[in-house]
């Protein structure tokens, strides 16, 4: 993903050696610390050539705030997966 910055400060990110799922009681933001639920498609990132892997995770409203993400609703059951235009 290029272009994606961070506004907050990287000394506070929590990295970690495990990967548990979403809705894990230790599925936590590696920011604020706020558990991540199951229905949330966290953002994840991993430190390049770290031995072992590590991994941050954020929560949406961290997401949001430090890195300017967007999250949108899935179309409608009704949509037929061809994209409007007028």
């Amino acid at each position: 993903m290029t272009g994606l910055k961070f506004s907050g400060d990287w000394s506070k990110v929590l990295w970690s050696t495990t990967s548990p799922y979403e809705g894990e009681p230790t599925c936590l933001c590696s920011y604020c610390g706020a558990f991540i639920p199951e229905d949330t498609i966290a953002l994840r990132m991993w430190k390049q050539d770290s031995e072992p892997m590590q991994e941050a995770r954020f929560c949406d409203p961290c997401a949001e705030k430090y890195f300017g993400m967007q999250k949108f609703d899935a179309p409608g059951d009704d949509w037929d997966g061809e994209a409007e235009h007028g």
